[in-house]
């Protein structure tokens, strides 16, 4: 089995990571990568999506080493709405497989999703 860091690793080196950020992100929207994970699941995305997916609606791939014995993905990230200025933490993490919790302000997750969060 191909563990998640050497196929990280490999879509890294083929550059598929930096195609991310001119593909489909909120252009409204400054996403940044933070350390930052929610305390609570305040909402979810639909399951089928895969990381690949997150990663690209994000623009980075997963950033946050959060519980290894529960949690095999993890992203968080500061958000700004460019209109209003307004600055946003939002989280997505799997936990013990049941994808995909989320934490944030629901319309902020919808916007960079593009679906019910």
């Amino acid at each position: 089995m191909v563990s998640m860091e050497s196929t990280l690793r490999a879509m890294e080196l083929n550059g598929v990571w930096s195609e991310f950020a001119s593909e489909g992100l909120d252009m409204g929207l400054s996403i940044e990568p933070c350390s930052t994970v929610g305390g609570h699941k305040t909402g979810s995305l639909p399951s089928a999506m895969s990381p690949s997916e997150i990663s690209q609606c994000l623009g980075f791939k997963p950033n946050v080493d959060d519980d290894p014995d529960k949690v095999v993905y993890s992203w968080g990230a500061k958000v700004v709405d460019l209109e209003s200025g307004d600055t946003y933490n939002v989280a997505v993490w799997d936990y013990k497989g049941v994808r995909w919790s989320t934490y944030g302000d629901p319309v902020i997750l919808e916007r960079i999703f593009k679906c019910n969060s």
